[in-house]
C-alpha cells in the first residue's frame, strides 16, 4: 500500500546552521472514521527548486 502526502509551506525560510528554521508536519491516517496512526515530524528546508 502506498500513501502520498502533499505539503505546502507559504513563504518558506531555508534551514542553515546559522538560521535553523524548522517546520512541523502533523499526519493522521483514518480508517472507518477512527484514527489508526498519528505522527508529528519536524523538518528543515535546505533547497528549493521550481519546475
Amino acid at each position: 500500500m502506498t500513501f502520498r502526502q502533499r505539503l505546502y509551506v507559504r513563504e518558506p525560510k531555508l534551514w542553515s546552521v546559522d538560521e535553523p528554521n524548522l517546520y512541523y508536519c502533523y499526519s493522521k491516517i483514518h480508517v472507518d472514521d477512527k484514527v489508526v496512526v498519528e505522527d508529528r515530524n519536524h523538518f528543515g528546508i535546505r533547497k528549493l527548486q521550481y519546475f
